[in-house]
């Protein structure tokens, strides 16, 4: 067929005479390169080497996308390298872009949870770092404000908001605002918590 430029029956392979979209799985491709799986197949896996065990970004069935893992429980899942002799590698980094021109500022970075439908909560967010080895110490969480600039520039701020209560209906009180909780580590066996 004209349109079929070649594959096996066009459907493992295919490429459009019309738009030259390619496709894998399937003989309407609506983008350059459009990837269909079964409902059972993962439709994309990356290694990257010919000796690697684990792909480098995985897609399942289920749309979930893997880095480092072929389990993805999230739409986005992370799995750093394991490390066999010291230091495991950075697993995960989101980095700003920098400002140009004299007065531009560096690209900010934003975490939002999901919004609560009618009595369910907003969505949580939470920073866990990792259990301590049998002598070792626990992950810590750094939070640094940036430096400010050499002509009497101001230091960045550090802010942590507890959430505002809602509006009660009328006549009667509001929600309470959320608490803002801080606590150091808990000690081992006799020695003193975190300062």
């Amino acid at each position: 067929k004209s349109s079929q430029l070649w594959g096996l029956s066009g459907s493992n392979l295919f490429a459009s005479s019309t738009s030259w979209n390619v496709g894998i799985g399937t003989t309407t491709p609506s983008r350059a390169l459009t990837i269909v799986g079964s409902t059972s197949t993962a439709p994309l896996a990356v290694f990257a080497t010919t000796t690697s065990v684990t792909p480098s970004l995985f897609v399942a069935s289920s749309g979930n996308v893997g880095i480092g893992t072929t389990t993805p429980s999230a739409q986005l899942a992370v799995k750093g390298l394991d490390s066999s002799s010291g230091n495991a590698p950075l697993a995960f980094l989101v980095q700003g872009g920098a400002g140009s021109g004299g007065t531009g500022n560096g690209g900010a970075i934003s975490l939002i949870t999901g919004a609560g439908s009618g009595a369910g909560n907003g969505g949580a967010f939470s920073l866990n770092t990792g259990t301590a080895g049998t002598s070792g110490n626990g992950g810590a969480i750094s939070l640094t404000a940036g430096t400010g600039g050499i002509y009497a520039g101001t230091g960045g701020f550090i802010t942590l908001t507890a959430g505002t209560g809602g509006e009660g209906p009328e006549g009667a009180d509001g929600g309470l605002g959320g608490n803002l909780i801080l606590n150091a580590g808990t000690a081992g066996g006799g020695d003193s918590g975190g300062a």
